[in-house]
């Protein structure tokens, strides 16, 4: 059963949808955060004999934790970043600026990467943030235009980003290179979602 939040607004995904719909496909970049400890790594399943039950030793406590910053086009993941903790402003925008920025490309042009789309997260909001969007997009000033160089999708809809997906698929390449995630967790992170298939963007 798939749960839906109450929360959503129709209305909004739907306007939300009207107006990502003029952009072609590759001018689409979209970027999100995901967070991981310790025991999201953890074998939770195996086999045994029948009639006996299987034990594992495991982690039950959350551990070091680990955020990405992760972008991702119609041509693949364009940049991830990996750290320990959470990620604040500075954080994010350094990020950013650093490991996406050089991906972003002109909209009025209608280059590739050009209309970053991320969630409502007020760390995406900073004034630093979209003047780096603006800088590579070379339009700077009419909130219209802002605005078309960096549009929140819309509350409660994970399932209007296809970053979600790539997670996702990332997160069980961890599983299955658990032994080396577990020595080397952050740079996993990154590793695992350069691993990703274009095929997770299908929805691109």
């Amino acid at each position: 059963m798939h749960i839906v939040a109450r929360q959503r607004n129709e209305f909004e995904r739907a306007t939300y949808r009207r107006f990502i719909s003029q952009f072609k496909p590759n001018q689409l970049l979209f970027i999100d955060e995901s967070l991981k400890d310790e025991r999201k790594i953890q074998r939770k399943f195996g086999r045994e004999l029948r009639g006996k039950r299987l034990s594992h030793v495991g982690n039950f406590i959350c551990g070091t934790r680990f955020s990405v910053l992760a972008a991702v086009s119609m041509d693949g993941i364009k940049g991830a970043h990996a750290i320990e903790g959470a990620y604040d402003t500075a954080g994010f925008e350094f990020a950013m600026e650093t490991f996406v920025a050089p991906s972003i490309g002109s909209c009025a042009n209608g280059e590739d990467c050009s209309v970053v789309v991320m969630d409502n997260c007020a760390i995406h909001k900073s004034d630093h943030l979209l003047r780096i969007i603006r800088e590579r997009g070379g339009i700077a000033t009419l909130l219209p235009i802002i605005f078309l160089l960096s549009f929140s999708s819309r509350p409660y809809s994970p399932d209007l980003n296809p970053i979600e997906r790539c997670f996702g698929t990332a997160k069980k390449w961890m599983l299955r290179h658990r032994h080396m995630a577990e020595r080397y967790p952050k740079r996993c992170f990154e590793i695992a979602l350069f691993n990703v298939s274009i095929k997770a963007t299908v929805y691109l």
